[in-house]
């Protein structure tokens, strides 16, 4: 009989995650919002949100990391979830007081329905902007497309929304 043992992270881990973090030219964190569609099994348009972290690596260039899921129909298997965890490097141009962006990422892309599930890599570009607001916030919206990296679907999803969220400094 075999034992195993579960190592949990020591709870020091969360402020030098957080010291890192900060530790970039301009963090931003932040929450987004609105439709996606997925042409997986004729999935209808759907309401989606998420929350992104945006590293700066560089004055025009960041690191981004995003989780997202949406709810759709299909006609075959009724409700499904749409969830994605993608990473992928930003560009950003300065046109004060509009920051528009383009982001290339990788993500993994599963829809769970009913019964069944389907999954695939996608690469993605976000062409978006922001706007910063106050000492610390940002606003703006993008526009996501994605291509199936196995499938070979494009666009294998779709999505279209607003993001709100906190930033760690000025971006430019």
């Amino acid at each position: 009989m075999s034992t195993q043992t579960t190592v949990l992270p020591s709870p020091a881990v969360l402020p030098a995650l957080a010291a890192a973090i900060l530790a970039f030219p301009t963090t931003l964190v932040g929450a987004h919002a609105g439709a996606t569609l997925a042409p997986i099994d004729r999935a209808s348009l759907g309401p989606g949100a998420g929350v992104a972290a945006d590293l700066s690596i560089h004055r025009q260039f960041a690191l981004e990391l995003s989780i997202d899921a949406s709810r759709h129909q299909t006609p075959s298997n009724g409700a499904a979830l749409l969830a994605f965890v993608g990473a992928g490097l930003q560009y950003r141009i300065d046109l004060a007081p509009v920051v528009p962006y383009l982001t290339a990422s990788v993500r993994y892309v599963s829809l769970t329905a009913r019964g069944t599930s389907g999954n695939d890599w996608e690469g993605a570009l976000s062409l978006g902007a922001i706007v910063p607001f106050g000492k610390s916030w940002f606003f703006g919206a993008d526009a996501t497309y994605g291509y199936g990296f196995s499938s070979g679907a494009f666009p294998l999803t779709s999505a279209y929304s607003l993001r709100i969220g906190w930033r760690s400094g000025e971006l430019f």
